[in-house]
């Protein structure tokens, strides 16, 4: 019975072996004119009764063989074959090698074959590969040198057993990023106009698009791609949109790729005056400065007193300069009194024309209240120090101080209780080097714990400077300019707090009441802290007109 057993068990598996063996024979290709040999297979020898049935017993049934594994050899010395490589998927570069590893065990007298598609690659009875880039080692692992595209697919590992076994490789190739550009690189259009830019990204995966603009004030814009295209519409241009216009494509896979459209924006001619008031003084060196931004270049003329200064008309005192790219200058090398006037520049193109005036004064720059002081000293008196520029002699100051008014004024064009001082000059020398002139003065007999204004103008022989800002401070004991963002802060909470609890605002320096404001309430309180709001309310209380006081003959009444 035993006997038996084995005949029906070997007859079997040598009517699968047939038909697996005819099957790899149709299989088998040419492949550019390289044939792979087909090995001889092993027939089973035939069994004698002397044959003991030890190892007939050892047989796995026939319909339980391992997928990856099959018999090899002669019936009493039956083998497995198997492929001990997993299956794998890689992601490759192109340019990038390749290992796709088919360790086989128990091969016999079989052979390994490496398919692509329809097309053999190697195989272990081949010894000339048709491309170059493809070779296997020893362990039967296939190496493919410097992928590209064509790559890319299922690569399957071939034994050809009774029936064969085989595992299957997939590479999937990426390619770096490239950009086309859809639109010129050089693009001319009109302020108000519109455009539209656009490029075209390539590679695998799908590159995201960013354009942006290269040393330029426009932000980075992300745009999503529409049939793997980006394209960027550009409205309502103005001059800041000249330059370079970078299209960037990125998928991970190398470097990004990069396409560049410069965009030239043509527009009327602006200027800027960097200062519209220039000060100077006789015999001293001063430039008069416009910037000119325009596209196509402009002409660009002076005028003094509306009349134009031509090369003929100025002498060699008075040069027209170009600095830079846009810096226009109007340069008096040794200032005269006639010079003293009001110039403008001029600048025009094909597009449009553009003028800007600049004050050229002989008078006072603008004062500078630089800080102040309190001190309780038989009464309290606080001492206001400024600072003016001037290229000669100053002949005296205007000081205008008073209460501060509720709520506070930003200007003194409300002059009820305004107190004017006028207060000498000190002796200058007009061949100094510093133009720099500073003075302090003390005001005596203030009203305790209450918060002034104040403001300064200068005059020299050619007129009144513009008053300085408004200066704010208080008759605390011991107080100084050091805690004036304090004072600033209580100003501003002063203003609030009037129009919570009042309902009125200051318009053109007169209160009127305001239409809008809300009525006030309890909950309006949470603006100002308890000592804050008890602080502001002994102020209001404290602000009264100053009285008539004696100053000396440091300054007089106006």
């Amino acid at each position: 019975m035993k006997y038996f057993g084995f005949l029906y068990a070997h007859s079997t598996l040598s009517v699968l072996g047939v038909c697996a063996f005819l099957s790899e024979l149709c299989r088998c290709q040419i492949h550019n004119g390289v044939r792979g040999k087909w090995p001889p297979f092993s027939k089973p020898k035939p069994h004698s009764e002397t044959e003991t049935s030890e190892e007939d017993s050892k047989l796995p049934h026939p319909l339980k063989l391992n997928p990856h594994s099959h018999f090899m050899g002669s019936a009493n010395s039956l083998q497995l074959a198997q492929i001990h490589s997993p299956q794998t998927k890689l992601t490759v570069q192109i340019g990038d090698n390749v290992q796709l590893p088919c360790k086989v065990h128990n091969l016999g007298e079989n052979h390994v074959l490496w398919r692509h598609g329809t097309n053999i690659l190697a195989g272990s009875n081949i010894t000339k590969y048709a491309d170059n880039r493809i070779d296997m080692l020893q362990d039967f692992t296939l190496v493919i040198s410097k992928v590209n595209r064509s790559d890319e697919g299922d690569y399957e590992c071939i034994v050809t057993t009774w029936p064969s076994l085989s595992i299957v490789h997939s590479i999937v190739v990426h390619d770096p990023p490239t950009v086309s550009l859809l639109t010129p690189t050089n693009l001319i259009v009109t302020e108000g106009e519109s455009l539209e830019i656009g490029c075209l990204p390539s590679g695998k995966p799908l590159p995201k698009v960013v354009w942006s603009m290269r040393d330029g004030n426009m932000p980075l814009v992300l745009h999503k791609t529409f049939l793997n295209q980006a394209r960027l519409p550009l409205s309502n241009v103005t001059r800041d949109y000249t330059g370079l216009w970078v299209c960037t494509a990125d998928n991970g896979v190398g470097r990004p790729a990069i396409g560049a459209v410069y965009i030239r924006v043509l527009y009327s001619p602006e200027i800027e005056i960097p200062r519209r008031r220039a000060h100077g003084g006789q015999g001293y060196k001063v430039q008069l400065v416009g910037l000119v931004h325009a596209d196509p270049k402009p002409e660009v003329r002076w005028r003094k007193n509306g009349t134009l200064i031509s090369n003929s008309d100025r002498d060699d005192r008075v040069q027209m300069e170009l600095y830079e790219r846009n810096e226009y200058r109007l340069v008096f090398n040794s200032v005269k009194p006639s010079d003293f006037a009001t110039y403008s520049i001029e600048a025009n193109n094909s597009l449009g024309v553009d003028m800007k005036n600049i004050e050229f004064l002989g008078v006072p720059d603008i004062p500078i209240l630089t800080r102040w002081e309190a001190e309780d000293v038989d009464g309290i008196q606080v001492t206001l120090y400024w600072a003016v520029e001037c290229y000669s002699s100053l002949i005296e100051y205007k000081l205008f101080f008073r209460p501060a008014t509720i709520p506070p004024a930003d200007d003194l064009s409300d002059e009820s209780a305004l107190i004017k001082l006028a207060i000498p000059a000190d002796k200058f020398s007009d061949t100094g080097e510093s133009f720099l002139h500073t003075k302090s003065f003390t005001l005596r007999g203030l009203n305790r714990s209450s918060i002034y204004q104040a403001a300064v103008q200068a005059r020299n022989k050619y007129g009144w400077s513009l008053l300085s800002s408004l200066c704010y401070f208080a008759t605390f004991p011991n107080s100084s300019s050091t805690k004036s963002l304090e004072l600033e802060q209580v100003m501003s909470k002063m203003k609030t707090a009037y129009r919570v609890e009042t309902g009125f605002t200051r318009d053109g320096g007169s209160a009127q009441k305001s239409t809008d404001a809300s009525p006030p309430s309890s909950s309006s309180s949470v603006l100002l802290s308890p000592g804050e709001r008890s602080t502001i309310l002994v102020l209001w209380a404290a602000i009264v007109v100053v009285g008539s006081n004696a100053y000396g003959a440091s300054g007089r009444w106006l």
